[in-house]
């Protein structure tokens, strides 16, 4: 009884073919295998472009909110102290020569922003 497997018809198919068909079939499955890799590495070369532009931007907005955070902590502390130094001028009743115009005027500026910045929202961002 003659043998009827897969892998037995496939050779005797080739034995019975010329070699050209054994070399096109072969050329064939290799650009087909080539075709995958060259695709493989196409969407990996993408998504390493597309997760290090993420991380860049990622990091930049980090940076960006850190300085932010710096320079506003700077300005509390410097109108800290220039309260401070302003309520130490006017509560040791100084006398209006030495509590520096500038420094009374800021403060005044600075309260009135702080009172006139306060808004109440509702859910869509309205002010009420």
């Amino acid at each position: 009884m003659p043998d009827q497997t897969p892998g037995s018809r496939l050779g005797k198919l080739l034995q019975t073919q010329s070699p050209v068909f054994f070399l096109l079939l072969l050329a064939f499955c290799l650009t087909i295998v080539g075709a995958a890799w060259y695709e493989v590495n196409t969407r990996i070369d993408r998504e390493y472009r597309i997760e290090r532009d993420a991380v860049y931007l990622e990091g930049s907005n980090l940076a960006r909110s850190f300085e932010d955070h710096i320079q506003r902590s700077l300005r509390e502390v410097d109108d800290t102290l220039l309260s401070i130094k302003f309520s130490y001028e006017a509560l040791n009743h100084l006398s209006q020569q030495r509590v520096d115009p500038e420094i009374a005027s800021y403060m005044q500026k600075r309260r009135s922003l702080l009172l006139e910045r306060v808004f109440l929202l509702d859910v869509d961002g309205n002010v009420l």
